[in-house]
């Protein structure tokens, strides 16, 4: 079964906290064409939202990030997701992409900003302007990423360079940009997406894997370096996503091993205790826990959302 096909079947266990991103259109992690678009009905995701202002505005001032400001970079599947757990929770959202059309039919009350996260400039500019239209910064989540497959002796340097500066450089240069203002007002979360891909290695994709070990390297560091001031970093390492990122992905380790994707893609979800792929939801959900109360004790950690892949 393909991996998109599963989107939205299975849902997490235990209390959910994010409804699956099923009405999401699935790219590549900040960047292509709108996530935010329209369902089957041309009706826009978030329009069941916006037809109840009141009872969004309760749940706004009750929820687990009331009076929080938020951004996320990276508008694909995961931000998408995780962009709607964080609403749901009260947060006030700002979003974050490099592609114009990824901000267009945002829901009602999310600011979206074109957003290059691979230049020095546009992430202060940005950091600057959310911090004077909504007064502060309290919760980053860096979601923006690039895959692509290549073996190492047939890798461009291009490539190389891409990837790592989209996934790691970029993840740095939100991180120092939003530091000294969370050290100021001594407090912030900030919660960068790495992979499982950041925890062991995969075939044709050292440029990926590296890139995604050095994310979770930087956030143990600035762990250590900014806690004392109120401010946490942590690491989400999803697994195997029931998204087109992924999909691509396990397309390319498939015809490395001269398997079908279909016996590739099982294989894979043979090897998660929980026998499923992670869905979008599954990564807002622990989105929405290290950003809020429920994790003030927790710092320097990379968390595998994989559902146990082994």
């Amino acid at each position: 079964m393909p991996v998109t096909a599963l989107a939205g079947r299975v849902q997490p266990l235990g209390r959910i906290l994010v409804e699956p991103a099923d009405n999401l259109s699935p790219d590549l992690l900040g960047g292509g064409q709108p996530r935010f678009g329209h369902r089957p009905d041309g009706r826009f995701a978030a329009a069941r939202h916006a037809k109840r202002p009141h009872t969004t505005h309760r749940r706004r001032r009750m929820g687990l990030l009331a009076d929080r400001v938020a951004v996320v970079t990276g508008g694909g599947d995961i931000g998408a997701a995780v962009v709607s757990g964080l609403r749901q929770h009260g947060a006030d959202v700002a979003l974050w992409d490099r592609q114009p059309q990824v901000l267009e039919g945002l829901p009602e009350g999310v600011a979206g900003r074109v957003v290059d996260v691979t230049s020095d400039s546009e992430v202060a500019s940005a950091t600057d302007a959310t911090i004077d239209a909504k007064g502060r910064i309290d919760v980053v989540v860096n979601t923006a990423g690039v895959l692509t497959s290549a073996s190492v002796a047939e890798m461009s340097t291009d490539k190389w360079n891409q990837t790592i500066e989209v996934n790691l450089s970029g993840v740095f240069r939100c991180c120092r940009a939003v530091v000294p203002h969370m050290i100021k007002r001594g407090s912030g979360s900030i919660i960068n997406v790495s992979s499982t891909g950041g925890l062991h290695g995969a075939v044709d994709h050292g440029h990926y894997c590296a890139s995604k070990f050095g994310v979770i390297g930087l956030s143990e560091s600035l762990a250590l370096e900014v806690g004392q001031h109120g401010v946490r970093v942590n690491c989400i390492c999803p697994g195997a996503v029931s998204s087109e990122m992924n999909t691509a992905m396990l397309t390319a380790m498939a015809a490395s091993t001269g398997s079908s994707y279909e016996d590739f893609e099982e294989s894979i979800i043979n090897k998660t205790a929980l026998r499923r792929l992670v869905q979008p939801a599954d990564v807002a959900n622990a989105a929405v826990f290290l950003a809020s109360d429920l994790s003030s004790c927790i710092t320097g950690v990379a968390l595998p959302v994989s559902g146990g892949l082994s």
